[in-house]
Order: C-alpha cells, then structure tokens, then sequence
C-alpha cells in the first residue's frame, strides 16, 4: 500500500484493479490527474485531459453511469496510459475515477460496486483539499503530492 494514498489503494483492490486515476476539473471541460494507485500514485500531476478528446471520460459524464472498456491486449484508454480492461467512473459532475488492469478483473464487478470504490478513493485525496485547494493546473496538483508525502 502506497503511503500517500492508502484509501486508493484499498479502492483499487476492492475491484482487483492493478491501476486506479483520480481525475479533477480543472476549467471547462479539461481535468487533471490528482492521484491514486499503482500507476496513477506515480503518475499524480502528469497528466491532463479534455473530456471532448477522450471519449470515454465524456461518455462517463454525460450518462452519470460507469463506462466499461475491454481491449484484447494493452491499448490507449486516456492521456499516455494503456491496459487490457478500465472503468471510468464518474463521482460528481467535476471528478472521474478510472480503475485498470491487465486481464479482466473488472468484467466481474458490478456497476455499484465501482461506484463506491471511486467514491472511497476520491474522498480519500480529499485529505489534500482540506491542506490546499484543488488542483487547477498539474503543477499545483504535483505541489498537493509532495504534503501527502511529508505527512
């Protein structure tokens, strides 16, 4: 479990996630990468995106439900990030959680079921708003990662 993160952690492993992004908006329709497990700790900062680029992010807050996606090897599922199987799931209006894995833990889990493992993993990055603010561009974003970290 990471230490900065350990709610993330917990949240990806409750749906046998390998990867899991916590995504924040930022303007418009432009989000952030704020946090999360496996390859979206490291990642934290990285990555912006606009959800009219990437599909399924749209999708996600358009429906207000989780979009499934199922790849037969490794492809492009948002920003530089690949995997077999992911999951954008939508925890309000402003943050999208996306759960990823290398076979197809996910195919199993219930619609629910990554509903509240986002909520969990979202309300768990929340520590840092209460410390700052959101994010609004990546390197405040970077700047909230390092306070998770001295902690």
């Amino acid at each position: 479990m990471s230490p900065t993160a350990p709610r993330a952690d917990a949240a990806a492993a409750s749906v046998g996630a390998a990867d899991l992004f916590v995504l924040r908006r930022v303007t418009g329709n432009r989000f952030v990468h704020f946090g999360g497990s496996g390859r979206g700790a490291g990642w934290a900062g990285l990555i912006e995106v606009d959800a009219d680029d990437e599909v399924s992010l749209g999708q996600a807050l358009t429906t207000r439900e989780p979009v499934r996606l199922a790849h037969g090897g490794k492809e492009l599922v948002f920003g530089p990030y690949y995997a077999r199987v992911a999951a954008f799931v939508p925890v309000t209006n402003d943050v999208v959680v996306v759960f990823g894995c290398e076979h197809d833990e996910l195919n199993t889990v219930s619609d629910d079921a990554l509903r509240a493992a986002g909520i969990v993993a979202a309300d768990g990055l929340r520590q840092c708003r209460r410390r700052s603010a959101w994010p609004t561009s990546s390197r405040s974003s970077r700047r909230c990662g390092r306070q998770q970290q001295s902690t």
